[in-house]
């Protein structure tokens, strides 16, 4: 219910919050939860549905059925309450992810040592890495990690098949943003050497965009 939950920063209480269908995207486990609660109720006695699916521009949609539900079911309730600092500290670097992809992407939008900082608050709350499942909020949080930089290579080239992306330059931004390491640097380019040549050719593409 990460996903589906968000806390007003004004009144404290908890409030629905619609997620793409896509942020479970190979969670076998999610995905059947999602589809057994959002089924129609079939019989008078049969437990009324927790989750509706629908559409948002064009992408699949889930929600949780009615807002009432984050207050009076007890179980859901008291999950809530023991992550609501976890979840107002999602959702500000949802919006701060946000609000850095808008501004173009500056290099100096978090001061030194804050990305850690952010990074460490919602490991401890066991939300990193499901906001790490939003490609945008992936590499605002990235580090110097040739690990964690090949990971978001390899979901951006896997989506760009898919959605038919152009050229990687956010992508870009973030592989050679200041701060990359030598052995960073190196080992990224011995992996791109090793994969599809599609890979190298699209990532080549994004450069000469760039330049």
């Amino acid at each position: 219910f990460a996903e589906l939950v968000a806390i007003d920063p004004q009144s404290g209480a908890p409030t629905r919050h619609r997620a793409p269908r896509e942020h479970w995207r190979g969670d076998a486990q999610a995905l059947a939860f999602v589809e057994v609660f959002s089924r129609t109720p079939r019989e008078r006695e049969d437990n009324v549905r927790l989750l509706v699916c629908g559409e948002q521009d064009g992408q699949p949609t889930v929600e949780v059925a009615h807002e009432a539900l984050l207050r009076e079911w007890d179980l859901l309730a008291t999950w809530i309450e023991a992550r609501r600092e976890g979840l107002l500290r999602k959702a500000e670097v949802l919006r701060d992810a946000r609000r850095w992809d808008q501004a173009g992407r500056p290099d100096d939008f978090l001061a030194p040592g804050v990305r850690r900082y952010i990074r460490q608050g919602l490991e401890d709350h066991g939300f990193l890495e499901g906001v790490r499942r939003d490609e945008t909020v992936a590499q605002f949080l990235v580090e110097d990690d040739p690990a964690e930089l090949i990971d978001l290579t390899e979901r951006a080239f896997a989506r760009r098949a898919t959605e038919r992306l152009g050229p990687a330059l956010g992508l870009l931004r973030c592989l050679t943003a200041p701060g990359r390491s030598w052995e960073t640097t190196q080992a990224l380019g011995a992996w791109v050497a090793g994969q599809d040549p599609a890979l190298a050719a699209w990532l080549k593409a994004g450069l000469a965009e760039v330049l």
